[in-house]
């Protein structure tokens, strides 16, 4: 997989609707997903704030998986589940858009969500920090973003304290 350049957006409007509004607009396909996988936090990364996988499936009922049937069971899961914190691939639809590397929402631990865009970064440097700053620009003003950041290969992150974080940031709004 190429670099990437990653686009993320914060919003404190940890709703069905809010994300629906992004996948619409991102990542239409990813209404029709099924066996749909959270990718919680691991234990080698996690820390007090952040959620384990043992503590994910707690929170799931103790289940042996952390796998939905549907997008919409584990949107649900994510909206009634604030204290914690995993992340959603979706597959995307990359048009008019031209972001190439995917899409993904974020349950944050503190109730929030993070959009994200990834931008093959492989090739034309300057025309791709474009794109990501028109990204981003959409991402606070169509989809409730209150923060938003451009970085090259970070995750996503996983609480609004994390955008203060800009040692690695191409970009930080606002």
């Amino acid at each position: 997989m190429p670099p990437c350049i990653d686009v993320y957006g914060l919003t404190r409007s940890r709703s069905v609707a809010t994300i629906e509004q992004f996948l619409d607009a991102y990542a239409p396909a990813a209404r029709e997903m099924h066996d749909v996988e959270l990718m919680p936090y691991d234990e080698a990364t996690a820390n007090d704030t952040y959620c384990s996988a043992a503590e994910l499936l707690a929170a799931m009922g103790n289940r042996e998986s952390t796998t939905f049937s549907t997008i919409a069971d584990a949107i649900s899961f994510g909206v009634d589940n604030s204290a914690v914190a995993f992340t959603l691939r979706v597959p995307s639809r990359w048009t008019d858009r031209q972001v190439d590397c995917g899409a993904g929402v974020t349950f944050t631990f503190d109730g929030q969500l993070v959009f994200g865009l990834a931008l093959d970064d492989s090739n034309e440097r300057a025309e791709k920090l474009a794109l990501a700053n028109r990204l981003l620009d959409d991402l606070i003003s169509s989809h409730e973003c209150h923060r938003g950041l451009i970085a090259v290969e970070r995750h996503a992150p996983l609480a609004e304290t994390d955008f203060n974080d800009i040692r690695y940031a191409l970009a930080v709004r606002p």
